[in-house]
């Protein structure tokens, strides 16, 4: 997916939601994206969300599906890398 392919979800995604949102500020309450203590726990996992409240953290929370983390140490071997297969043959 181009970035390009990705900005166009985006922008769909966020006319999708227009009505949802809308319904949520008439009800008396704040969008998550516009909740700073909200934002704040969502920190860890998306580094920088609670400095850019509105479009801008749905945008990051919304791309982060386009990225993979690496692995936490130690969590996962890979038994087709070389450096495994050996340590497996050894033992």
């Amino acid at each position: 997916m181009t970035e390009h392919d990705k900005e166009q979800a985006f922008l769909r995604h966020i006319e999708s939601t227009k009505n949802y949102f809308a319904a949520v500020r008439t009800n008396g309450n704040v969008p998550w994206f516009e909740d700073l203590e909200h934002l704040e726990k969502l920190e860890p996992s998306y580094p920088g969300i609670s400095q850019r409240p509105g479009i801008e953290a749905r945008r990051v929370f919304f791309t982060g599906r386009y990225t993979r983390p690496e692995p936490p140490e130690g969590l996962h071997r890979d038994p087709r890398k070389p450096e495994n297969r050996t340590e497996e043959l050894s033992a």
